[in-house]
């Protein structure tokens, strides 16, 4: 069985964890999500080695001397690292079909340069919102930021549209259902 990961990509507040939750809960489809992994505590909603894993910085820094971190970050604004490992990658795609994960524009470039490299075939999806607009209301729909953080994530995810022509795809997320049967459909295409 050849592996092969879906790389969705696209700005905050557009639908991509929930067309990912679909894409996941669709037995037929036998898909498994590749978790990152990050140096920051875990959010009350989270769950260890069921959202993401969580390690110390000082972990962290040895994955990356080790070679272990496939592609990390570390954000500046709070100093916390995030990754993804090789092993996750690998260790997952044993036994699925294939993979997905979220990955921002510098970990897309990134795993273009290396997976084909360890054997994995993979394809990206951009997901964007159909105006900004939508995406504002998105965001305040969810309740987590206040007014100043809403604009800031506004504004920043329309600078991140310039990556879509870095993926293979792109769905408009203007109707959820609509937005995950076309994902589920170019997935089939690309698995078959």
């Amino acid at each position: 069985m050849s592996k092969k990961l879906i790389i969705f990509g696209g700005p905050l507040g557009v639908g991509k964890s929930t067309i990912m939750k679909e894409i996941l809960n669709d037995k037929e489809l036998n898909s498994v999500e590749i978790l990152n992994t990050t140096t920051r505590k875990p959010r009350d909603i989270e769950t260890a080695g069921v959202d993401r894993h969580f390690t110390t910085v000082e972990k962290f820094e040895e994955m990356i001397k080790s070679g272990e971190m496939i592609e990390w970050i570390k954000f500046e604004g709070n100093g916390q690292y995030y990754g993804v490992e090789s092993n996750e990658i690998h260790s997952k795609l044993e036994t699925h079909d294939f993979g997905v994960i979220d990955a921002m524009a510098d970990g897309l470039k990134i795993f273009k340069e290396v997976l084909p490299k360890e054997g994995i075939k993979m394809k990206s999806i951009f997901i964007k919102h159909p105006s900004k607009e939508v995406l504002e209301q998105r965001i305040r729909d969810r309740g987590t930021e206040n007014e100043e953080e809403i604009q800031k994530r506004v504004s920043m995810t329309e600078s991140y549209l310039k990556y879509e022509d870095m993926h293979d795809y792109t769905v408009v997320n203007d109707n959820l259902e609509t937005a995950v049967a076309e994902a589920k459909e170019i997935i089939k295409k690309i698995i078959a």
